[in-house]
């Protein structure tokens, strides 16, 4: 279990969240300040839904932010991008705690959107939660809604 504490706005917008999916609403947009922790927001979501998961970046700098974000909070995730880029994300885990998260069977992924969609990954029809880093960026015409049609 992680040791993270969640500020009362942190909590009121994970509830949020929560109680637009249980409003049947499937697609939620967050949206919060600079500085806000949304990345820490995001990792107390996937460990609450407790389904699978994938979390898309377009950076490998936002690919490890985000890897690393999960295993400070301790949740075991398969990383989708380039083999040397995994290399370095488990060695910035093992800079940061005893331990890496990196499990390429976990049911949460972290993928760079360009490796994810050339490689069209066999898991992509058990994925129940998706979340774009930047979702601004998804159009049905660009390889951001190639990524999200994978999931659909």
């Amino acid at each position: 279990m992680s040791n993270i504490i969640l500020r009362p706005y942190q909590n009121q917008l994970i509830d949020a969240v929560f109680n637009a999916w249980e409003d049947d609403k499937p697609t939620v947009l967050v949206q919060s300040h600079t500085g806000s922790g949304k990345t820490v927001m995001l990792t107390e979501i996937v460990r609450r839904a407790n389904v699978p998961t994938v979390i898309i970046a377009h950076r490998i700098e936002l690919v490890s932010q985000l890897s690393l974000a999960l295993a400070r909070a301790q949740i075991a995730h398969n990383i989708v991008s380039p083999t040397a880029s995994i290399s370095e994300i488990i060695q910035l885990h093992l800079q940061n705690g005893p331990r890496h998260y990196f499990n390429p069977t976990a049911s949460v992924v972290v993928a760079s959107v360009d490796t994810l969609i050339r490689r069209s990954p066999p898991w992509a029809d058990n994925i129940k939660l998706v979340v774009f880093d930047e979702a601004a960026h998804v159009l049905r015409s660009n390889k951001w809604g190639t990524a999200a049609f994978m999931f659909s």
